[in-house]
């Protein structure tokens, strides 16, 4: 009896733990006026006024046939990323400005490089990552960044239909060079000076 008990007690910690660990769709936010609400840090500051996307191109992805709109997710906020994967970098980075800018950054051209419509264009695009990822690097830990990366990978194959998208994605790019012509230290430059 004592060991069903202890048994109940370990798997009922475990659901606790893992259900902590799931995000809360409700405490995403689903309208510009939540998203400026929830982080007005981020919303309000005039440094990220130049990451906000054209209205042109939101309607873009609202635009797409219903599967293509599966693919890419729910998108309520005026960067043009996915709200759960903005909600968990917001989260993750909180009070580091320059992380958090680098970050989007990143994950706006990464939806650049799902929403291609040729290699060429993917290519460039990827190619485009590789300063964004190294900002972000400068700014904080190589372990941190690495783990953060890796985070959005897993979101971003959270569905079958959207890990076929990435493993076709990765496919096509593999096929190509990917490298970026700048030099480490001008890419140290740029991420200085933040004209990226």
């Amino acid at each position: 009896m004592k060991i069903i008990s202890m048994a109940a007690i370990t798997i009922a910690a475990i659901v606790t733990i893992a259900c902590a660990n799931v995000s809360n769709p409700t405490d995403e936010p689903s309208s510009t006026q939540q998203w400026q609400k929830k982080y007005p840090q981020i919303f309000s500051n005039v440094g990220y006024s130049k990451l906000i996307e054209s209205q042109g191109k939101l309607s873009q992805y609202q635009n797409k046939s219903e599967s293509t709109q599966e693919l890419i997710g729910t998108i309520t906020n005026q960067f043009g990323i996915r709200d759960d994967i903005l909600n968990f970098t917001l989260n993750y980075f909180q009070s580091n400005e320059s992380a958090t800018y680098a970050a989007i950054r990143f994950l706006q051209n990464d939806m650049n490089v799902f929403m291609a419509t040729n290699v060429d264009t993917a290519v460039l695009y990827q190619n485009k990552n590789t300063l964004y990822i190294h900002c972000l690097m400068n700014i904080i830990d190589v372990y941190t960044a690495n783990k953060y990366v890796n985070k959005i990978e897993y979101l971003k194959t959270n569905t079958p239909a959207r890990m076929l998208q990435e493993n076709k994605i990765k496919t096509y790019l593999n096929l190509k060079i990917l490298g970026n012509t700048i030099t480490t230290q001008n890419m140290d430059k740029i991420c200085e000076q933040g004209n990226y």
